[in-house]
């Protein structure tokens, strides 16, 4: 049988989510207290929400390790699940999910809620990885 990309896992996340631990290597942030300096430093976090039915999740977790790639290892990224979710995205501002949080010494520099154009994406990430404010 195929694999469906948002067919829930065991913890409500598609299987796109579940690809990025697997597949791409990012670490999943359940305490709030997992979060790794090197991320809150120069970093990506990827709030995909508790319901695995919202179409975007699919989206943003293709966008995310291709934006990864684009800036070959200057900045880390991590999903954040569980009972993470709600103190972070407090903590960063963020409203809708799924989003990504993009950190610069700790600090969220920039949120892009649900899909956005690509350009967006760089220019955030670019943001983070020079060290530049919003």
């Amino acid at each position: 049988m195929a694999e469906t990309l948002n067919q829930p896992t065991d913890d409500g996340h598609g299987a796109a989510v579940a690809r990025l631990t697997s597949r791409h290597g990012l670490p999943v942030i359940a305490d709030e207290k997992e979060l790794s300096a090197d991320i809150a430093a120069a970093g990506i976090l990827f709030f995909p929400g508790d319901d695995a039915g919202r179409p975007e999740i699919h989206d943003v977790a293709v966008i995310l390790p291709e934006l990864l790639a684009t800036l070959a290892g200057r900045v880390r990224a991590a999903v954040v699940r569980g009972p993470a979710d709600e103190p972070l995205r407090a903590r960063y501002g963020i409203l809708t999910v799924p989003a990504l949080a993009f950190l610069r010494d700790g600090v969220c520099i920039a949120a892009i809620p649900r899909v956005a154009d690509w350009s967006a994406y760089v220019a955030a990430a670019i943001r983070v990885a020079e060290g530049r404010p919003s």
